[in-house]
């Protein structure tokens, strides 16, 4: 169960960097 956790974590961090690298206005950090 903590394994899926990490996996889903993981994978909407993915996610998530890859939205940014493609449309970095919605964070401009």
């Amino acid at each position: 169960m903590i394994f899926f956790c990490f996996l889903s974590c993981f994978f909407k961090f993915c996610i998530e960097k890859k939205l940014l690298n493609t449309v970095p206005k919605t964070q401009p950090n």
